[in-house]
């Protein structure tokens, strides 16, 4: 269930994006909430556990919050949600593993488009790399 939920909760964000290039924040507690009543109910919610899933979400917005503006927040704001379902451990994966694939795509528009400045959305990244951590587990 909690696999599903957050499934659909990433694929919101990633279409969203796409189409908007922003990430619109009042789901964010919803999907908050919902994480950490899934893995209570699971019995592997732990206050610790639940603080540390918090960081990388957090350690994302330190950049949007020392330059006093809000773009890129989304993105530290949906791996908050992440984390609540899925915990320290799993949201490092997906953090490190999207990176990647957002690296691999920043790469090929550097050499293939030949425009040195190009935005792209990163949710969905994450949403691919959830796909592959979840077909591998």
């Amino acid at each position: 269930m909690e696999n599903v939920l957050l499934l659909i909760f990433l694929l919101f964000y990633t279409i969203t994006d796409l189409a908007f290039m922003k990430i619109p924040p009042e789901p964010i507690p919803l999907m908050v909430i919902a994480g950490c009543l899934l893995r209570w109910h699971a019995h592997t919610l732990t206050w610790q556990g639940l603080l540390l899933s918090f960081l990388p979400g957090l350690l994302l917005l330190l950049p949007v919050a020392a330059q006093k503006h809000w773009i890129g927040a989304g993105d530290g704001l949906v791996f908050l949600g992440y984390g609540a379902f899925a915990g320290i451990e799993k949201t490092l994966e997906a953090l490190f593993l999207s990176s990647v694939f957002a690296a691999v795509w920043a790469l090929f528009l550097l050499f293939y488009k030949k425009q040195e400045e190009e935005v792209f959305p990163f949710i969905p990244f994450v949403f691919a790399a959830e796909l592959v951590l979840r077909t591998r587990a």
